[in-house]
């Protein structure tokens, strides 16, 4: 079956991969998943995402902390995204928002899919976080998240390129975390810019938290739906678990898609301590400061921990004890993704109610990757519906 990323770039033959290897600069880079999964448990700093930058600007969200202060505002926030919480407070408003958004694919007949599926993650992450949703907000994200790599060279067009990319974190600010401030100041709610109101953080730290939980709830889900929807549309027995299956089958067939299809492709970490771990039978010792690259694909494709044919989709597949369903694409540890069950809980509500309509595709999809998330875009995905 044909592959929506290119498996060629995708997935490295694994079975040809060291599991660890150091290169000549003193990286190290993780290519099994029992060594990914050990050394992620570690107290390691967040190195992607342009962590330098965050920190050399004095902003510490949640994301780029670690050790006990991590630990610690983890496990105040962990109360707006565990499967109770987004089960009994947040499926009601994902089946209104998936209502509402398929209701204007209805009207209008033809749709990108993915106008829909990013109108869907926008809407859920506004909800938990405290933003409130509109068009503005969608396109602001939109030209965050899309925006060009800051160059390499060049001062000229590095600096232009970063008063650009400023000035558009800087509207968000305004035109979206200073009213969402105000209003939870005058009415506070259950979100997490209450939570962080009442724990007297700045205006500054709870703007650098919002960017994040837009970043991580936005892109990531949106993309995710995608290609759910890609892989279920060709096979009939996928649409048939959709469509009947239970709570369980359904969330087991969405964690081997995220299997074969991480959105985030790559994890950087840096070590804060030695770290010592053994890999084929070989003890190795990562240096304090070490840049890790942890290559999710590989990991995931690993068969001592997903049994017999890691490049297959399976949705009875039985991973080994100890083993998360989809492996590494909530990552692992202290820094596993927060957002888990809000993610694959809103996916399956939107799939559901998508696959009931009558549809067809038109074009499409065109599938990219992006350099900040390095992870994959479906664009160019139209759907019509049929009469």
């Amino acid at each position: 079956m044909p592959h929506p990323v290119d498996s060629k770039t995708a997935y490295q033959d694994y079975h040809h991969t060291p599991r660890v290897t150091q290169d000549a600069h003193g990286e190290w880079h993780v290519h099994g998943y029992q060594e990914a999964k050990q050394l992620l448990q570690e107290d390691l700093r967040q190195a992607g995402f342009n962590a330098d930058a965050v920190l050399a600007a004095g902003l510490s969200p949640v994301l780029y902390q670690h050790g006990e202060k991590h630990r610690e505002q983890r496990k105040h926030l962990a109360k707006f995204f565990n499967p109770t919480t987004v089960s009994k407070k947040h499926t009601a408003t994902m089946e209104r928002m998936a209502d509402e958004i398929l209701a204007d694919f209805k009207a209008k007949k033809r749709v990108d899919l993915n106008e829909m599926t990013v109108r869907m993650a926008l809407n859920v992450m506004c909800v938990i976080v405290g933003l409130k949703p509109s068009e503005g907000l969608l396109a602001r994200f939109n030209n965050m998240l899309h925006a060009p790599p800051e160059p390499k060279t060049a001062f000229g067009k590095w600096w232009l390129t970063n008063v650009e990319g400023n000035l558009r974190r800087f509207r968000f600010l305004w035109f979206d975390v200073l009213p969402a401030i105000r209003a939870r100041k005058k009415n506070p709610q259950e979100d997490v810019i209450t939570y962080m109101l009442d724990s007297k953080q700045t205006t500054m730290e709870i703007w650098a938290e919002c960017l994040v939980y837009g970043a991580a709830g936005i892109a990531t889900t949106q993309e995710f739906i995608s290609a759910a929807f890609w892989h279920i549309r060709q096979r009939p027995e996928l649409q048939e678990i959709l469509r009947n299956g239970d709570e369980d089958a359904r969330m087991k067939m969405l964690h081997e898609i995220l299997r074969l299809e991480p959105v985030i492709g790559k994890i950087y970490r840096k070590s804060t301590a030695p770290i010592t771990i053994t890999s084929e039978g070989e003890t190795l010792t990562i240096p304090e400061n070490s840049l890790i690259h942890f290559y999710v694909y590989d990991g995931n494709a690993d068969e001592q921990a997903t049994g017999a044919c890691p490049y297959h989709l399976k949705t009875d597949r039985e991973v080994g004890r100890g083993v998360s369903r989809s492996l590494l694409s909530f990552g692992a540890g202290p820094h596993r993704c927060a957002g888990e069950f809000v993610a694959l809980y809103e996916s399956d509500i939107f799939l559901r109610k998508l696959f009931a309509l009558p549809l067809h595709v038109e074009s499409g999809p065109d599938v990219a990757r992006n350099p900040h998330v390095e992870g994959y875009e479906f664009r160019n995905y139209w759907l019509v519906l049929d009469e």
